[in-house]
């Protein structure tokens, strides 16, 4: 889901619009009612649905719907794909070899998340976001990070859109002695910069990151309250930025 009423389904081949446009060919239970269906792309359809309750698990069932082949291939009858209905809306940026995930859990988010880096001119990362307007100021605890490497990362980041080489201003923690920082890059494609030191201390490793105007800032705390500056930087991002968790 990319918001409380909209669900979107990708296929792995192109539709036929006839039947992918078809509201009656879907259905998801514990009485969600499905109002209508837009192919946004050839392998795309986007549900209008009545509200979804964030954080329960819906199942979503299939039928009829049919790709563009000479004799078409119709998917499977009664075809169910469960999906949690989250705040956040799900993507990999820069295509990483290992999907990214994000769970409900009481209180917050498990993500499982791969990546070869966000440390050059382009990004390879999961990116769990929502779109926010103007000035924010969010935090968000880190209770746990695995060790794959000394510079996995964690924290929040805003950002302008999904493409591998876009403009961010970001807060991380590492697994380890290489600590939480502040980082950004400032034009499309180009280098990184990074600011500060705080060390981690799991599971009491809070993140915060505040935008003032076009001034960034990012913070670090082990309780969320009393916070230390990582860094600053005056970004010229557009109004209207997507923000969340990334790692």
């Amino acid at each position: 889901n990319i918001n409380t009423d909209t669900v979107v389904i990708t296929f792995n081949e192109d539709l036929l619009a006839s039947t992918a446009l078809t509201p009656g060919n879907f259905a998801i239970n514990k009485g969600i009612q499905i109002l209508s269906a837009q192919q946004t792309s050839p392998q795309t359809i986007a549900l209008t649905v009545s509200p979804l309750t964030i954080g329960t698990v819906y199942t979503i069932t299939l039928n009829g719907v049919q790709d563009i082949a000479t004799t078409p291939n119709t998917i499977p009858a009664n075809t169910k794909v469960d999906f949690t209905a989250v705040d956040y809306l799900p993507r990999d940026v820069g295509s990483p070899s290992i999907a990214g995930r994000m769970t409900a859990v009481p209180g917050g988010f498990d993500v499982r998340a791969g990546g070869a880096q966000l440390s050059g001119a382009t990004d390879q990362f999961h990116f769990d976001s929502r779109t926010v307007i103007g000035d924010f100021d969010y935090r968000v605890r880190v209770m746990s990070l695995g060790t794959v490497d000394p510079w996995s990362r964690a924290g929040l980041m805003a950002r302008e859109g999904s493409t591998a080489n876009a403009k961010y201003a970001a807060v991380f923690a590492t697994p380890n002695i290489t600590g939480a920082f502040f980082q950004s890059r400032s034009a499309l494609g180009g280098a990184i910069a990074t600011s500060g030191s705080y060390p981690v201390n799991y599971p009491d490793t809070w993140l915060r990151l505040k935008r003032s105007a076009n001034t960034f800032s990012a913070y670090a705390s082990t309780d969320g309250e009393s916070w230390v500056l990582l860094g600053s930087a005056v970004l010229n991002l557009a109004p209207t930025l997507q923000f969340g968790l990334a790692t």
